[in-house]
């Protein structure tokens, strides 16, 4: 069972906000496989005078499932008066019978949400009709008709509403409906919809939606999230999406990778925007970084429709000694701009001295004249970033022209005019291409032609492109790609996306990778998906780097795909800030028939490191032959000697992984022994004394208490019980923690919640979910967390990342409990 679970008898008032996946199901009875859920049933929740963010659910009975579930559901009583708003994945199957295959779906059908002064931001679903909506809604909603015999594991957020007629406001929503998925012997992960009929929607429509004509026989799996509008007419606003319209997509043995939409018509949207965010009055100086969703546009003229983005407006934003984690923005003026925009955007009118690195997504465009045709893209025009000591991490963009375009694109482009010295390393989604000539299909990519990346003493970050030529391509082409004419000079590594192929004529099918350049990669009959590198050194580097780099010895023949994020630095030596890598470093990958995907790391040590290194890595002693494809973030260290500073990972150490017919997908892994397992594994972490036969896939976050005893279903947890965590010099980032006490933290820290009783002066914004110290007093850095309790974090000069804590004691757990709350004893 993946899930992440709770069964509070009672949540009376809570003074403070909660962040929880929860869970309460009456009975769990015979469940072969395991079941992946976000799920939770509480018997009431009364008066809350804050707000609420939860993934819950309360299934009647979930009677026998012979395969693994994946939902996102809840089914609450009444939410009746609730000052604050609240945040969930609910739902409320009235009856899922016998389904012999796993199921993953967002999906709901809530009773009556009563009176609620605040608002509510939830994935839902299942209404018998939603008629006029004066406000926007953001769900993941599903209604299948029918899902028939299916033998194998489906991956999908979908969706079958009657109908949404008029809808004055905004729908967000993940939807599908298919007629009829009959036997499909393989898995399908997909984000797919067919609605009968979308006729005039007044508002604006943010959907990963479908509607094939027919799906015929699919051998393999599929991997989209993909549409078939019939036409996509006149569309005066902008369209969030990537998107594709194939004539036919006939047979296709291989998998296909896409976003796509078909709005009729987005017109004047007199609903609300969509953001994570508010509008305070005003935010002064901020001496801290902020890490926000947030926005305060001093005017969005004539705008009819919503805005859904992360934006921001600070007045001024001055020297910031720390580094900035923003999704922000600062339009001077968005003119008449008739749709919605979806856009990470921002113009900051100065980001004066700032010797700490930024990471934003952020643009500046100085105009977006006439376009016909929607654009969905992280961009950004700077005019001038000069010297900028610190790296820089952000998705940007400068197109001078996108002239005629009959399909739409789907880009995270870019094309600075000139990126001069710039000290440290760039992170960006980056593109130019020079002419995208005859494309018969739709090109969904992170694509980029740059002339000439000349000195870059840092390595660069990025998802590129620059295919010479993309000929004849019958079939759309997924894929993070790039063609570099030169990269110079280059003393950093290179953490891209990349790919270089000499040339990709003919495709049938489309290519699904984030990238390849190896020098040679021999016989590979299938596509490499990758985030590779192999930096020679990186020397002292005073800001903190945030990469996906490997170093690979060698990969010899792999006859199948390998899809990894990993990384083998030679050295780290003195790095005095912090560093966030995806990494490894495999002595050899000797043949592996299948396909690998992972974030994996092997270092042979991690000697001292002043500053925190988050990572997910790993070191698997022999992965022997493996029929099917693995997709894990696991890790086998032989030793993390000193490290002064926290590592945040997600780590694994499996003794063997013997053969495994089934493909594996898994973030991380630790049991004794996996024997056959027939079916694919998604997991976090786990370390279960034994996972015996599992005629279904498991889906699971973590798992590695002392004792587990007897449980017949897996369980996903992120969680951990450290006996003592002192002295921290370095911030921890990880996936769980049970400190008795976290003391002096000089390093940040990042958790995922928290519920502070107070917040006292704080010069800087803060970004949780939920939090519960008893006291954070003078930070002057942000605090960005998902969780926490600490009794005391006493000054913190840096801010702290983390997912969240543990109480003092976890005895024995006959059921598996996911909390995001931190009491001193969850039995």
């Amino acid at each position: 069972m993946t899930a992440l679970i709770e069964t509070p008898v009672t949540w009376p008032a809570r003074p403070g906000p909660m962040t929880a996946l929860i869970e309460t199901p009456a009975t769990w009875l015979a469940r072969p496989g395991p079941m992946t859920a976000l799920i939770e049933t509480p018997a009431t929740w009364p008066a809350r005078p804050g707000p609420m963010t939860a993934l819950i659910e309360s299934p009647a009975t979930w009677l026998a499932r012979p395969g693994p579930m994946t939902a996102l559901i809840e089914t609450p009583a009444t939410w009746l008066a609730r000052p604050g708003p609240m945040t969930a994945l609910i739902e409320t199957p009235a009856t899922w019978p016998a389904r012999p295959g796993p199921m993953t779906a967002l999906i709901e059908t809530p009773a009556t949400w009563l009176a609620r002064p605040g608002p509510m931001t939830a994935l839902i679903e299942t209404p018998a009709t939603w008629l006029a909506r004066p406000g926007p809604m953001t769900a993941l909603i599903e209604t299948p008709a029918t899902w028939l015999a299916r033998p194998g594991p489906m991956t999908a957020l979908i969706e079958t509403p009657v109908t949404w007629p008029a809808r004055p406001g905004p729908m967000t929503a993940l939807i599908e409906t298919p007629a009829t998925w009959p036997a499909r012997p393989g898995p399908m992960t997909a984000l797919i919809e067919t609605p009968a009929t979308w006729p005039a929607r007044p508002g604006p429509m943010t959907a990963l939606i479908e509607t094939p004509a027919t799906w015929p026989a699919r051998p393999g799996p599929m991997t989209a999230l993909i549409e078939t509008p019939a036409t996509w007419p006149a569309r005066p606003g902008p369209m969030t999406a990537l998107i594709e319209t194939p004539a036919t997509w006939l047979a296709r043995p291989g998998p296909m990778t896409a976003l796509i939409e078909t709005p009729a018509t987005w017109l004047a949207r007199p609903g609300p925007m969509t953001a994570l965010i508010e509008s305070p009055a005003t935010w002064p100086a901020r001496p801290g970084p902020m890490t926000a969703l947030i926005e305060t546009p001093a005017t969005w003229p004539a705008r009819p429709g919503p805005m859904t983005a992360l934006i921001e407006t600070p007045a001024t934003w001055l020297a910031r000694p720390g580094p900035m984690t923003a999704l922000i923005e600062t339009p001077a003026t968005w003119p008449a701009r008739p749709g919605p925009m979806t856009a990470l955007i921002e113009t900051p009118a100065t980001w004066l001295a700032r010797p700490g690195p930024m990471t934003a997504l952020i643009e500046t465009p100085v105009t977006w004249p006439a376009r016909p045709g929607p654009m969905t893209a992280l961009i950004e025009t700077p005019v001038t970033w000069p010297a900028r000591p610190g790296p820089m991490t952000a998705l940007i963009e400068t197109p001078a022209t996108w002239p005629a375009r009959p399909g739409p694109m789907t880009a995270l482009i870019e094309t600075p005019v000139t990126w001069p010295a710039r000290p440290g390393p760039m992170t960006a989604l980056i593109e130019s291409p020079a002419t995208w000539l005859a494309r018969p299909g739709p090109m969904t990519a992170l694509i980029e032609t740059p002339a000439t990346w000349l000195a870059r003493p840092g390595p660069m970050t990025a998802l590129i492109e620059t295919p010479a030529t993309w000929l004849a391509r019958p079939g759309p082409m997924t894929a993070l790609i790039e063609t570099p004419a030169t990269w110079l000079a280059r003393p950093g590594p290179m953490t891209a996306l990349i790919e270089t192929p000499a040339t990709w004529p003919a495709r049938p099918g489309p290519m699904t990778a984030l990238i390849e350049t190896p020098a040679t990669w021999p016989a590979r009959p299938g596509p490499m998906t990758a985030l590779i590198e192999t930096p020679a050194t990186w020397p002292a580097r005073p800001g903190p780097m945030t990469a996906l780099i490997e170093t690979p010895a060698t990969w010899p023949a792999r006859p199948r795909p390998m899809t990894a994020l990993f990384e083998s630095p030679a050295t780290w030596p003195a790095r005095p800030g912090p560093m966030t890598a995806l990494i490894e470093t495999p002595a050899t990958w000797p043949a592996r028939p299948g396909p690998m995907t992972a974030l994996i790391e092997t270092p042979a040590t991690w000697p001292a490191r002043p500053g925190p290194m988050t990572a997910l890595i790993e070191t698997p002693a022999t992965w022997p032959a493996r029929p099917g494809p693995m997709t894990a973030l696991i890790e086998s260290p032989a030793t993390w000697l000193a490290r002064p500073g926290p590592m945040t990972a997600l780590i694994e150490t499996p003794a063997t992984w013997p053969a495994r017919p089934r493909p594996m997908t898994a973030l991380i892994e630790s049991p004794a022994t996996w024997p056959a397992r027939p079916g694919p594994m998604t997991a976090l972490i786990e370390t279960p004394a034994t996972w015996l036969a599992r005629p279904g896939p498991m889906t699971a976050l973590i798992e590695t208490p002392a004792t587990w005893p007897a449980r017949p279903g897996p369980m996903t947890a992120l969680i951990e019980t450290p006996a003592t965590w002192l002295a921290r010099p370095g911030p921890m980032t990880a996936l769980i923690e049970s400190p008795a006490t976290w003391l002096a933290r000089p390093g940040p820290m990042t958790a995922l919640i928290e519920s502070p009783a107070t917040w006292p002066a704080r010069p800087g914004p803060m970004t949780a979910l939920i939090e519960t110290p008893a006291t954070w007093p003078a930070r002057p850095g942000p605090m960005t967390a998902l969780i926490e309790t600490p009794a005391t974090w006493p000054a913190r000069p840096r801010p702290m990342t983390a997912l969240f804590e543990s109480p003092a004691t976890w005895p024995a757990r006959p059921r598996p409990i996911v909390s995001i709350e931190s009491p001193a004893t969850c039995i």
